[in-house]
């Protein structure tokens, strides 16, 4: 029973962070706003995908919390700390994803203003919570594997 209630106590603390992870970018603290011609820079299409893994987030918590099958919760855990690493790495450039052609022909892809943009304080809250995530889903992981049926 105690393992139950650590796993699920876990679950909950996840849905949260996918919750706070899913607002980040938008609500919370923001990234850039539109330029004055009316196009989105780079940062925008990163708060979309914060946003979207943050909800996908939120999912596998559920899923998690709801389900009681050992093997499944595992993968989900699993599938979480790949999703909190993609959702870090595509914003850092460390896996280019393009968004198209800029004004000057180069291939503009997701990611981050210049340094003194507000995008940059969203980002870094992002990668707090995305890394709260995943040490989340890796101790879920070891209470799954350490503790002992009750």
């Amino acid at each position: 029973m105690h393992k139950e209630k650590c796993l699920k106590s876990i679950s909950l603390i996840q849905v949260i962070m996918g919750i706070i992870v899913a607002a980040m970018s938008f609500v919370l603290v923001p990234v850039c706003g539109p330029m004055p011609n009316g196009k989105y820079m780079s940062c925008h299409y990163t708060g979309i995908l914060i946003t979207v893994a943050g909800v996908v987030l939120i999912v596998l918590a559920l899923i998690n919390y709801l389900v009681k099958n050992g093997a499944l919760n595992k993968v989900l855990a699993i599938v979480q700390i790949v999703v909190a690493a993609l959702s870090y790495m595509i914003p850092s450039k460390i896996i280019p994803v393009a968004i198209g052609v800029g004004m000057n022909g180069k291939t503009r892809y997701i990611g981050l203003c210049m340094k003194p943009m507000q995008c940059w304080n969203s980002f870094h809250a992002s990668s707090v919570c995305l890394l709260i995530v995943v040490i989340l889903a890796l101790i879920y992981l070891a209470v799954h594997f350490v503790m002992k049926k009750d």
